[in-house]
């Protein structure tokens, strides 16, 4: 399939939104059209053949991700750097290129040198400017640009690096995530955001406490404990995530089996009275039965008790098979009870902890304030100084006047500690209250929602058993009461 834009006066040829939906399209000529960026065509992954030539593309992003592209082809646009060019390189089927009439082709010393290093950075070209690359000319060029390769291939260890790093992330944040963790991994970071009043406080003083001679390092120790800290909880955490994964994979396991068994009891009485009443309907229809009027109405009432009887033994069989699901299913949520609390208690620990660790570190400011303080004396000169835990004397005016005023003013000092602490707390709880109604989801999630999935389950299967009968009840009862008209007649 092809389609062509050229000049079109439609919006949509700019964002390549005309063509998004086609997502068998091989082949698409947008040139023309005044394109500046190379988006939306992702989703068009069969391209085989595209031309945007005559645009105003400078950035050749978004076109990695064509994974069939053969032929590509930019003449006549704004591409000015060869390291737009090397996007391209990941293009593993790109075989014919055109970008004659970019700047980029301008800049090198001659089009030799353009050419080669085109070609040096994309080896599998085939045809480069609508002219046949030989072996020759691709050797030569490689030889030409090592240099510029080498640096290619740090970029791509470096990107892989990152890609791989990026990618263990977010398979990380998403384990934590799916264990109910994230909040609680994030603590350290939601105690330095700035996205209300309290946050603010925290950034102000935190700003005006570094200032202060040796409290930068205080503070990398005091945040060095608190992520050890969180860290530790996390991975216990983890493991208990992994038990409660055990538990519920093996639950829901155990109830896909006690209910296969059961459903297919209940088939097989079902079926059971199926051929009953199948046998009954062939003698009804063959009149060389030679059955009686009486004969056909005790074989009929004889069917209306089997039905009867099936019914019995589906209700009761769904009775035992609602109360085995319900004892699995209160065994289950002892279990992830036992588990929830030793979480509950791990992560509650963790914020104590935090807290401690947060008046410690008040206590630390404190302390070092009242320590700085009492180091100002006069030199010879008559100038204050003041001594650090290193031993470095730093003299009075080398200080601002605010971080001075606080050293000076203990009272000032330590109204800022304070504040500073306490507002971190504010944050600090505000986490544990989310953490908390995120841990009542979960409970909701893995117990209450397979109780209500089960009560559901059992109330539809009620009314498929009582449906079944009436429909039975109903078809046999006329099958009597056509046999009685006829006595009658």
């Amino acid at each position: 399939m092809s389609v062509t834009f050229k000049r079109s006066k439609a919006s949509c040829a700019q964002n390549f939104s005309c063509a998004a939906h086609l997502k068998g399209l091989t082949w698409l000529d947008l040139s023309f059209n005044k394109i500046k960026k190379v988006t939306g065509l992702d989703e068009l992954t069969e391209l085989t053949d595209v031309s945007l030539s005559n645009n105003q593309i400078s950035s050749l992003d978004g076109l990695a991700h064509l994974p069939k592209l053969e032929v590509l082809t930019l003449a006549n646009n704004t591409v000015s750097t060869l390291a737009e060019v090397a996007k391209l390189r990941y293009m593993s089927s790109l075989r014919v290129l055109a970008l004659a009439g970019n700047p980029v082709e301008r800049k090198g010393a001659g089009s030799l040198d353009y050419r080669g290093a085109v070609l040096a950075r994309l080896q599998r070209l085939q045809y480069m400017d609508f002219e046949r690359v030989t072996d020759d000319e691709r050797q030569a060029a490689v030889e030409s640009n090592r240099q510029d390769l080498e640096k290619l291939r740090r970029a791509d260890e470096q990107h892989a690096s990152r890609t791989k790093a990026e990618a263990a992330a977010a398979l990380h944040l998403q384990t934590l995530s799916k264990a109910g963790l994230d909040r609680v991994a994030s603590t350290w970071d939601a105690l330095l955001s700035d996205s209300d009043e309290d946050a603010a406080v925290v950034s102000r003083s935190l700003e005006s406490l570094l200032r202060i001679p040796d409290m930068a390092e205080w503070w990398e120790g005091h945040a060095t404990r608190v992520q050890e800290r969180i860290t530790t909880t996390v991975e216990e955490a983890l493991t208990q995530q992994d038990t409660i994964q055990q538990e519920t994979e093996g639950i829901d396991y155990a109830l896909a089996h006690v209910r296969m068994e059961a459903e297919e009891e209940g088939k097989r009485v079902v079926d059971g009275f199926g051929e009953a009443r199948k046998r009954l309907e062939r003698l009804l229809e063959d009149d060389s039965a030679g059955l009686t009027q009486e004969d056909a109405t005790a074989r009929i009432r004889h069917v209306q008790k089997l039905n009867a009887q099936m019914c019995t033994e589906l209700s009761e069989g769904e009775i035992e098979l609602h109360e085995t699901v319900r004892s699995m299913l209160s065994t289950y949520d002892t279990a992830f009870d036992t588990v929830r609390s030793a979480r509950m208690k791990l992560v509650s620990d963790l914020f104590k902890s935090i807290l401690e660790l947060e008046n410690q570190f008040k206590d630390e400011c404190k302390s070092h304030l009242a320590a700085l303080s009492e180091s100002l004396s006069s030199d010879g000169s008559g100038a204050g100084v003041l001594r650090t835990n290193a031993g470095q004397v730093i003299r009075q005016s080398e200080l601002d006047p605010d971080t001075l005023s606080l050293i000076q003013d203990r009272e000032q000092g330590m109204s800022v500690v304070l504040r500073f602490r306490d507002a971190r707390l504010t944050l600090m709880y505000a986490q544990e209250d989310a953490w908390k109604q995120q841990e009542a989801a979960r409970e909701e999630e893995y117990v209450k929602q397979r109780e209500q999935a089960e009560l559901t389950r059992h109330r539809k299967r009620f009314d498929e058993i009582d449906a079944l009968c009436t429909a039975n009840d109903k078809e046999l009862g006329d099958f009597l009461a056509m046999g009685l008209d006829h006595e009658d007649a």
